[in-house]
């Protein structure tokens, strides 16, 4: 089964040692086996006297619980449930003994809230109580997807930057998903007409890479690919000619030596990719000289070295000029909330990195925008998943969805 530990990252646990969950359903078993003992419990199959799993005098429990199962509701509504949870998996089981109706959920993850999937099913069932829970469902904003930290996962050592603008445009995040899980989730959310627009990837403490994603509501036509700077030049070619075009990059540390993430898009715009060697303090000059002829940076990548030297990554689209700026994590912070950048528009794109030295640089790419944007530099430099899922899951219930964002490792 599957666990948020730490900082969004899922990990796939192989369970080895069963014997202290026998009794709680550790045998071999899969969710049919769960369905059929929820059928044969709501017949009476199970108990002679089934009226005393939920009779009111066998209720012992101000939380609703009485021989062992939790109840609520009375005459038609009177339902029966109970949940469970084993290493890597949860359980859940709701019937309705006046017509012995009822859901069962089995999921291979640890930290799903089955509660709330029970409930979703059970109101827009035409077959079991629709609009039951309508009120809690409101109360409990089940309508939203779930972006808080629940059921143990917990933040650790990764710090996250964040910028999300107001567009009231449905909006999905994933975190912490090895590549081949990373594609498998893109696909599997293309089906449901949402598409990839913002990545990242991320090297873990262990070692692990890991990707985060954000995917807006729509259809298209995409492939993401990994490459060193020169293949990927190659690949822009070969996709180009599928009438593909490279609409973001991304840096990725693979054991030392840098590597480039590519997202390619039908029908996008024609972009131009490059890249430079350079001190910090030049980078600014080859960003306004490309943008002088007609072109706007939209996307860009640092591989650093020391000494303020790196490999920056560029990516190019026709257009008016967008405003770069290169500054030091106190300068980029203090301009933000003091409203300095207010006639630049809204950040498109950001870019956080360190020479080794913990002087960090801020890259920033503004767009003309007249709508509101919130970032997580108005609580702190960075924050951590919790934070940052607690900010996601309040912006974006107002409108507000993800521009760009940043996994950074910093002990």
């Amino acid at each position: 089964g599957y666990q948020m530990i730490f900082d969004g990252i899922v990990r796939n646990h192989r369970v080895e040692q069963f014997e202290d969950v026998l009794p709680a359903g550790g045998w071999e078993s899969a969710i049919c086996d769960l369905a059929t003992y929820a059928r044969a419990l709501s017949k009476g199959e199970l108990f002679n006297d089934l009226d005393a799993l939920w009779n009111d005098s066998n209720l012992y429990s101000p939380a609703g619980y009485g021989l062992g199962v939790k109840r609520a509701g009375s005459g038609n509504n009177l339902r029966v449930f109970h949940g469970g949870t084993n290493a890597y998996s949860r359980s859940y089981m709701m019937i309705f003994p006046s017509d012995t109706t009822g859901v069962v959920v089995l999921t291979p993850h640890f930290n799903a809230n089955v509660e709330r999937l029970t409930r979703k099913i059970v109101n827009t069932s035409a077959s079991l109580r629709p609009g039951l829970y309508s009120k809690k469902i409101k109360e409990e904003k089940d309508d939203y997807p779930l972006n808080k930290c629940h059921n143990g996962m917990k933040s650790h050592d990764d710090r996250f930057i964040g910028v999300w603008r107001k567009t009231n445009e449905e909006q999905i995040i994933r975190t912490g998903l090895p590549w081949e899980q990373f594609i498998i989730e893109m696909n599997n959310l293309k089906k449901y007409n949402y598409y990839l627009k913002e990545f990242n990837g991320h090297k873990t403490i262990s070692g692990d890479l890991v990707y985060d994603g954000t995917f807006n509501k729509g259809q298209e036509t995409q492939i993401l690919v990994y490459a060193d700077a020169h293949e990927m030049k190659e690949k822009i070619e070969e996709f180009r000619a599928q009438g593909l075009e490279l609409v973001n990059i991304e840096t990725i540390d693979f054991s030392g030596s840098y590597g480039l993430v590519g997202l390619f898009q039908k029908n996008a715009p024609k972009s131009s990719f490059s890249w430079t060697t350079n001190h910090n303090a030049e980078v600014s000059n080859f960003v306004n000289e490309t943008q002088s002829k007609n072109l706007k940076l939209i996307d860009i990548e640092v591989a650093p070295y020391d000494d303020e030297t790196g490999i920056y990554f560029y990516l190019f689209i026709s257009g008016s000029a967008n405003t770069f700026f290169i500054s030091d994590l106190e300068e980029f912070k203090n301009n933000l909330n003091n409203n300095n950048y207010s006639s630049s528009g809204g950040i498109l794109d950001i870019e956080m990195y360190d020479y080794g030295k913990n002087s960090w640089k801020i890259a920033s790419i503004w767009e003309e925008s007249d709508k509101s944007q919130k970032t997580t530099f108005g609580i702190s430099y960075r924050v951590d998943f919790c934070t940052l899922m607690d900010m996601h899951d309040t912006e974006s219930q107002k409108g507000y969805k993800i521009i760009t964002w940043q996994r950074l490792y910093t002990p």
